[in-house]
């Protein structure tokens, strides 16, 4: 099996790129096939590109024709610039990829500088079903078909700046199985003492044998110096006992507490800012079946 380390250590291009494409193949051979991640899913390992992922409980209306707000995962253009991203940092090592995923990926979407969107999701897809549907009433099913699976797939998101925590999670998943990271892809709940609670993508890691972790790459740790300039971002991340970890993946839910934050740097000192009350919860199979 190819590992992340050699394909950093491949100094030729090409030669990086075919142990990339290697290193895909065996993601995909030994991954779930033709799966539908539905809005109470949680999957271990390579999201497959047969796989599809329902990023919402609202229906996408064209012409009085309701289609399953989902979208593919057929794109894979994002491993060969995470690679890139990685080579141009200079990272070695697996943990300090892993802590890159974040800052990546809102790059890759294309969020501006203070990692908010640039658009409106929902006028966006709003302005697609119109698209479709105007196809779809000329050309007829075919024609509407093709269209659908070629807009609807995980690539629309890149540079969009509309991207939210499904894809966020999704991508992080995919990094995370091709670095060799046992995680999990789960859709849960957020809240804070900001806000009600919410639906939300996140992720689940187990980084060495006694480490397990939530981890939130759509709600990055910020670090900033004194005039609120960006120095740095990870993903929030936040410990889990075993425990938490097994009964979360097993089916017996998840619900944790704690305190989240930012940081701001002044020289040497470093301070906590924007702290918030944070809970991530999973439901367990039982409360899922009454639903």
């Amino acid at each position: 099996m190819i590992t992340i380390n050699q394909i950093l250590s491949e100094t030729d291009t090409e030669n990086r790129k075919k142990l990339i494409s290697i290193r895909l193949s065996e993601l995909e051979q030994n991954s779930e096939q033709d799966k539908e991640l539905n809005l109470n899913a949680i999957h271990k390992g390579y999201i497959s590109t047969s796989n599809t992922i329902q990023f919402s409980s609202d229906l996408i209306d064209i012409n009085d024709y309701p289609v399953m707000s989902k979208y593919t995962m057929k794109a894979t253009d994002y491993f060969y610039e995470f690679i890139n991203y990685l080579i141009q940092k200079n990272i070695k090592n697996i943990m300090d990829a892993l802590y890159l995923v974040s800052p990546f990926l809102h790059e890759y979407f294309g969020t501006n500088s203070d990692y908010t969107n640039k658009n409106n999701r929902s006028s966006s897809f709003d302005n697609m079903g119109n698209q479709l549907g105007k196809i779809k009433e000329k050309y007829g099913n075919s024609m509407f078909n093709d269209y659908y699976n070629k807009w609807f797939d995980i690539s629309i998101f890149k540079n969009n700046s509309m991207a939210e925590c499904t894809e966020y999670a999704a991508l992080t998943q995919n990094l995370f199985s091709f670095i060799g990271a046992n995680s999990y892809y789960v859709l849960g709940s957020f809240s804070s003492d900001e806000g009600k609670s919410e639906s939300h993508a996140f992720n689940l890691a187990q980084l060495d044998a006694d480490s397990f972790f939530i981890v939130d790459t759509a709600n990055p740790t910020i670090t900033y110096d004194m005039e609120y300039n960006i120095i740095s971002s990870r993903p929030r991340i936040q410990k889990i006992s075993r425990n938490e970890f097994i009964n979360a993946i097993t089916g017996n839910g998840l619900n944790v507490d704690f305190s989240a934050c930012n940081f701001q740097i002044n020289g040497h000192n470093t301070r906590k800012i924007d702290v918030i009350n944070c809970n991530y919860s999973i439901k367990t199979k039982t409360n899922l079946k009454s639903k």
